[in-house]
């Protein structure tokens, strides 16, 4: 007798394990598909079973802590009628004696191996809650949901299922059941709540549930799918997987609001739309007619849209498959639910119906591998591990039928649809057909990543890509426009406002300046003033003079003399003769002069006497040899047309050779008067002149300010230092001036430390992007009125984009906007296909309009390889392709990215340097810092070059550890290099190619050292069965898994037990190398310390932080007490990662001193502190009280941190007013970032803070800041504030004999700040001094401060007054 498929079954799971593989394939080759078997009864010893492999990696998921809520399954069912609670109460006891998940627990064995455990009884608790009275009980409902499903659980005490009962009216209630993941999915809430009503009809009717007793039971599942896959299944699967995946694809780059964090918080929101019926009704028909689903066919729409919002042509999706394939696993109560990837390649070309066949093929075949669970196919690829992001795929797409409602037991029965907050992936499309034949698209986002205002525009996108797709199934998806015409014409507008000045060329708008005011000054250069009228004459003699040399129209002269007013007469005079002026740097080198003068076919130069060597073929015309004096001073009369060339500038060659670009009269005309008028430009302006003349940027810079009857203040021909140059703005009282970058944040730096910064109201800068810390650094130091980012290539004439804001302005990205189009021109930003991107979305940069050059001299291919026909403008029209990677903010605000070419994409990860740069920059030790790809050495590899900030230390090691606390580890450069300075080109632009190669490092084996390294890697070997592990070898490269991972965690907190080390720790640091330091350094609460100055023999002096500020405000105070005073500042904490942990004052100050307390046991110290940092000083000294001899607390404008931050005095609100100012906040929070932490902030507050919150908030109307938890933003800056308040509130200063010596800021006192007086908690308050004419920010900068406290320090250190404070202390 043939055994039955129960008999098999059985024998199969009696087997030992290596034997179940000859059994499979026996069952194969007599054609028994084994899948086809029952699942037999495994047997549980103490009721103690293995986890499946989708309870091992939520359980390890459990293990690493973070975002509770993503553990969590919520499920929710209306139920309305009258209810019988006693009998629902009943039937929850019958539902966990039918399904052993809901009696199941977890527990570790000896060898710290997690079990389930499944208990005889375990009753489920039926909460109940009465919403019949409150005000708004809908609203109560979701906050209540909302807190239920936060709520955590404890997988080995249990109970791992909670359930509330929420009466809303007399015959309205909701049901609220809420489970750990590791016990369901969402297919067993279903199965849950309909077993639930059948047991509660049952119950109301007193007669049997007519439900069939389970098949199985989880434990007997997993365990089944643990045998067979282990028995080779497992390995054929996974192989499936990487024959499709290859090594696992790379990061999909989605168009974020705000960087990726290097650890994910997993907070999610929602954004929901709906497919009308005709549009679902359309897609059902598509779908049908193509053999496909409708989750196919949303799919393929989702596909189409990831692929027009990246750009990216191999893209990957996860979807769920529920597991339930098998008759008896139907019913099953447990976690089956399993993660497929999807991949598809799609092209612009692709149509709908090409992509939805291929998602169709994709879906079906991911099918046949699905058993083979989701953990071990990423095991398995090995993609590389990061807290950052998901492996294999970042967006999941999930579809659901909605079911009707239904009657049971006197009640109508309606599934209510709950969000735990919480999300695993970038970006999730839920959709759901709904019994109206409707679709709803639900977008839940990640937090950290997305507003919710871009997530808005990515729906409506969709929706419209759904229409279209639709529409016509067969064309191009690459074709469909997502901006709509009245938005690209919104979008590409230039700055509003009218053309000043008359429509004339610019030798005609100059000679109207000159004719209104000829004796105004035009041009200064050191002791010579050249004024308007001596530049009309010598202008024009110049004119005359290439006139009767036989000069035409549009013959190149070339100009190289040095900087002066003679120079500028020289390039107006060539503009008035018709010609086109070539200018070149008289000390650039002699074959970059020949290059650019030979390839112009100039046949004459205008230089100086001793000026650089030329050509044979070209004439020199030498200014004072010519007679000059008897040539007309009048106007030549020659007409000169719009379309005819005014000058030819050289740029940089992809060949190595410069190419020079053609610039007509009437685009130059145009440019110059709108630029006049972004700037503000009239007769009282005076400005600077930097540039170099080779620099198209140098001349607007004299002809927008001469045209419009201002002066200019030429710098000669040296590089001036920054204090020259701010000696110069101040003595020629210049009101505007621009430079580049680099130099400007020099300046800055410079006028900061020396004080006194010079009258100029408008500062320019352009040539390269300006970094946010160089930006906030401009309005600190220099504070002008106006800032503006000049941009531009020099095809497109100059800088026809300008970002002009007030100088209280900021900026969220690393770099500064680059504006808007300036003038008659327009900005696009298309993709490959030359279609507009949605904003947000990243694109290159196109320029149109008439402010365009006309091309390339004499390369007709370049030409028109560059300037394109403009497919959005008059049929004549033309746009310049720029290389440059921007993309549109929601008001049209153009954001500069970088260059195209320059973009990294590094292991299958698209990487923008500016996000590692602005990181390196927020550093103590770092002024300046550029990220590169280098592909010099054996493989490519991402470099990092930083300058060191005055007085610090750079060091590559703090700075990649600082990196990996904040960045996902594979932006993390490998090597960072330390150069004193960066190079520059000869325009002050950086020089990308001077920039060294790190020095190379042999790809060996490093032994580990020191006890740490050595205990790491005896721990490593122990899990991995190694016999040795390198310090520098990856754990995961090394076979390392995430349950290793747990393995690694456990012996480690055994033996370091004094340390904070979680799974995220050996995620963040994944060689013995960095996660030594970590463990050494207590990386998760380190003191940030940066040694301002490391070296000197006299005590060291300790600087305490204010709030929200960094060491970088010491450094003045640094330079000013020399080099033989060490000195350490400390971070505040609330920059640092400590912000995390911070509890209490106390806290704070007893960090800092146990850092002192190791440096100087036994010696001697000085502190100081400015603002808060005052009172950390002191406890500080309090808490070192006999252990370090204190020189004294240096108190720098301390004041109290008290409630009172708003304006104005604190005040009742009225109860109508503060309805509305809550209800303000409360719509705010709802869309805010921070919201758990704004939450958790609320909670901590009494009446009258948050009281005051409230008049905050009516001070500033609806500006309340949404920018997120990044360090700089003004959320997290409030926030801290705030925080900060509570803390020191809780705080009480105890008094204490330690000597003080204060000084205040004259405005602080003036405006009665809270300051405190010290004489109430010291005895020896020694010195009061008020600094005249600062303010409390000011203040740290004050020379006459620095000045005082260098006298103060010399005096406690002195030999004879020591010698007497400790004669009379005895």
């Amino acid at each position: 007798m043939a055994p039955s498929p129960h008999d098999l079954a059985r024998r199969f799971a009696q087997l030992a394990p290596e034997k179940r593989r000859q059994f499979l394939d026996a069952l194969a080759a007599a054609g028994v598909d084994f899948r086809l078997l029952p699942i037999p009864a495994a047997p549980r010893p103490n009721g103690r079973a293995p986890l499946s492999f989708a309870q091992s990696r939520m359980w390890v998921a459990q293990q690493m802590g973070g975002n509770g809520a993503l553990n969590t399954i919520a499920g929710g069912l209306r139920l309305d009628g009258t209810l019988d609670a006693d009998a629902l109460a009943a039937a929850f006891a019958d539902l966990s004696a039918r399904h052993e998940a809901l009696r199941t627990t977890f527990a570790l064995t000896p060898d710290g191996v997690p079990e389930q455990v499944t208990h005889e009884t375990a009753p489920i608790n039926l909460d109940h809650v009465d919403l019949s009275d409150t005000a708004d009980p809908a609203a109560r409902l979701k906050a209540l949901s909302d807190a239920d499903a936060a709520l955590p659980f404890d997988l080995l005490a249990g109970p791992l299922t909670h359930a509330t009962l929420v009466r809303l009216a007399p015959e309205a209630h909701v049901l609220l059941l809420t489970q750990h993941h590791i016990v369901s999915d969402g297919a067993s809430l279903a199965v849950l709540l309909r077993d639930l009503m059948a047991l509660y009809a049952a119950r109301r009717s007193g007669t049997p549930a007519s439900l069939a007793p389970p098949a199985l039971h989880y434990a007997d599942y997993a365990t089944w799918q643990r045998n067979w896959l282990a028995a080779g299944e497992m390995a054929r699967q996974i192989e499936g997987w990487r024959a499709r995946l290859g090594d696992g694809g790379a990061l999909l780059a989605l168009p974020t609001d705000r960087p990726r964090p290097a650890t994910q918080s997993h907070r999610g929101g929602r954004h929901a739309v709906t497919l009308p019926p005709d549009l679902a009704a359309r897609l059902r028909s598509v779908t049908q007619q193509a053999g496909a689903s409708t989750a196919m066919g949303l799919m393929a729409v989702l596909l189409a849209l990831l692929f027009r919002l990246t750009g990216e042509r191999d893209l990957r999706l996860g979807i769920p498959a529920s597991n339930r394939d098998r008759p008896e696993t139907q019913d099953l109560v447990g976690l089956l639910v399993n993660t497929l990837v999807i991949r598809a390649a799609v092209t612009g070309a692709t149509s709908y119906r090409a992509l939805l066949d291929a998602a169709r093929a994709a879906m079906l075949d991911a099918q046949t591998l699905q058993d083979a669970p989701f953990e071990e196919v990423v095991e398995a690829l090995q993609p590389e591990r990061s807290l950052a992001r998901s492996p294999l795929f970042q967006v999941m797409h999930s579809h659901l039928v909605d079911e009707r409602p239904a009657r049971m037991a006197g009640l109508t029965l309606a599934p209510v649809a709950r969000d735990t907050g919480a999300i695993a992936f970038d970006l999730v499309l839920e959709t759901t057909e709904q019994p109206d034949g409707t679709i709803v698209a639900a977008f839940g986002y990640a937090r950290d990543l997305f507003r919710s205002q871009s997530v808005a525009r990515m729906a409506a996108h969709f929706l419209a890509l759904a229409a279209r797709c639709l529409a016509v199934p067969d064309a191009a998806i690459g074709d469909f426009p997502l901006v709509d015409a009245a938005t690209l014409d919104q979008l590409s507008a230039p700055w509003p406002g009218d053309m000043p000045l008359a429509d004339g060329l610019v030798p005609d708008l100059i000679a109207e300046a000159a004719r209104r005011r000829p004796d105004a000054p035009a041009v200064i250069c050191g002791g010579e003033t050249m004024s308007f009228a001596d530049l009309e004459r010598s202008a024009n003699r110049i004119a005359h003079h290439l006139l009767r040399l036989g000069v035409a129209p549009e013959a190149r002269v070339a100009v190289g003399l040095r900087r002066g007013p003679r120079a500028v007469a020289a390039f107006l005079g060539v503009l008035k003769a018709g010609a086109a002026f070539v200018p070149f740097d008289p000390d650039h080198p002699a074959e970059r002069i020949a290059d650019v003068v030979t390839d112009s076919a100039a046949a004459f130069a205008i230089v100086d006497a001793d000026g650089p060597a030329l050509p044979q073929a070209i004439t020199a015309l030498v200014p004072e040899r010519l007679d000059l004096d008897a040539l007309p001073e009048t106007v030549p009369d020659v007409a000169i047309h719009p379309q005819q060339l005014a000058y030819v500038i050289y740029t940089s060659g992809s060949t190595g050779r410069p190419k020079g670009v053609g610039v007509p009269h009437g685009a130059l005309a145009m440019h110059v008067r709108a630029t006049g008028a972004l700037y503000g430009t009239g007769e009282d302006t005076r400005e600077l002149h930097f540039l170099s003349f080779a620099f198209d940027g140098a001349h607007e810079r004299w002809m927008v300010p001469l045209a419009f009857g201002g002066a200019i203040v030429l710098r000669d021909q040296g590089l001036w230092s920054a204090e020259e140059t701010r000696d110069a703005l101040a003595r020629h009282h210049v009101t505007h001036a621009g430079f580049p970058p680099a130099y400007l944040t020099q300046l800055a730096e410079w006028v900061e430390s020396a004080g006194d910064p010079p009258p100029v109201t408008v500062y320019s800068f352009g040539g390269e992007a300006m970094p946010r810390a160089g930006f906030e650094a401009v309005k600190r130091a220099l504070r002008p009125q106006v800032l503006i980012n000049g941009y531009g290539p020099t095809e497109a004439v100059i800088s026809p984009m300008a970002w002009r804001v007030p100088a209280s302005e900021s900026f969220d990205g690393p770099y500064a906007p680059i504006g808007r189009a300036v003038g008659q021109r327009r900005a696009y930003v298309l993709d490959a296909a030359f279609q507009p991107v949605p904003i947000g979305v990243a694109g290159e940069l196109y320029l149109a309009g008439e402010g365009l050059a006309r091309g390339y001299l004499g390369r007709p291919g370049a030409t028109a390889e560059r300037f394109l026909p403009d497919p959005f403008g008059p049929s004549s029209g033309r746009m310049y392709r720029t290389g440059d990677r921007v993309r549109w903010l929601a008001d049209g605000t153009v954001d500069y990215l970088g260059r195209a070419d320059q973009q990294i994409k590094l292991r299958g990860f698209r990487i923008e340097p500016g996000e590692i740069e602005a990181q390196l920059r927020q550093e103590e030790t770092v002024r300046e810092a550029l990220v590169m790809l280098r592909t010099d050495g054996a493989a490519p590899r991402l470099v990092a070059y930083v300058t060191p900030a005055e007085g610090a230390v750079a060091e590559e090691a703090p700075l990649r550890a600082a990196l990996l606390r904040r960045l996902p580890d594979y932006m993390v450069p490998g090597r960072i290099v330390v150069l004193d300075a960066f190079p520059v080109t000869p325009n002050g632009k950086l020089d990308r190619a001077a920039l060294p190669a790190p020095p190379e490092t042999q790809d060996i084996i490093i032994e580990p050292t020191g006890e740490t390294q050595q205990a790491i890697a005896a721990i490593w070997c122990a899990v991995l069965g190694r016999a040795s592990v390198g310090a520098n070898q990856n754990f995961f490269d090394l076979g390392g898994n995430s349950l290793a991972a747990l393995r690694v965690l456990n012996a480690l907190r055994t033996r370091f037990p004094d340390k904070a080390i979680g799974v995220p720790l050996l995620f963040s640091h994944q060689d013995v190398t960095s996660l030594a330091a970590a463990i050494d350094a207590d990386a998760v609460g380190a003191t940030q310390v940066v040694r301002l100055n490391p070296r000197g023999s006299r005590p060291k002096l300790y600087c305490f932080p204010g709030l929200m500020v960094n060491t970088r405000e010491y450094a003045p105070l640094v330079r000013r007490l020399g080099p033989d005073q060490p000195v350490t500042g400390f971070v505040c904490y609330s920059l640092t990662e400590e912000r995390k942990s911070v509890v209490s004052v106390e806290d704070i100050a007893a960090r800092y001193a146990a850092h002192i307390r190791a440096e100087c046991a036994g010696g001697s110290a000085t502190l100081l502190g400015w603002s808060w940092g005052g009172v950390l000083a002191f406890e500080a000294a309090r808490l070192l009280a006999g252990e370090v001899d204190i020189g004294f607390v240096g108190m720098l404008d301390v004041c109290n941190l008290d409630v009172n931050f708003a304006v104005g005095r604190l005040a009742d609100i009225a109860s109508a007013d503060r309805a509305r100012l809550a209800t303000q906040v409360a719509t705010w929070l709802d869309r805010a970032p921070m919201r758990a932490e704004w939450e958790n902030l609320f909670a901590r507050m009494d009446d009258t803070l948050f009281t005051q919150f409230l008049r905050y908030v009516e001070t500033i109307g609806d500006d309340l800041p949404m920018d997120g938890p990044g360090l700089g933003s003004r959320e997290y800056e409030l926030w801290t504030f705030i925080d900060n308040t509570l803390l020191y509130r809780r705080y009480r200063m105890a008094p204490f004999d330690v000597p003080v010596r204060v000084w205040l800021a004259e405005n602080s006192v003036a405006r009665g700040l809270d300051l405190v007086d010290w004489s109430r908690y010291s005895p020896r308050v020694d010195q009061v001094e008020v600094i005249p004419g600062v303010t409390h920010r000011e203040i740290v900068d004050s020379a006459r401060f620095h000045d005082s406290f260098a006298r103060s320090l010399a005096k406690a250190w002195d030999a004879p007054s020591r010698a007497a404070l400790a004669g009379a202390a005895e």
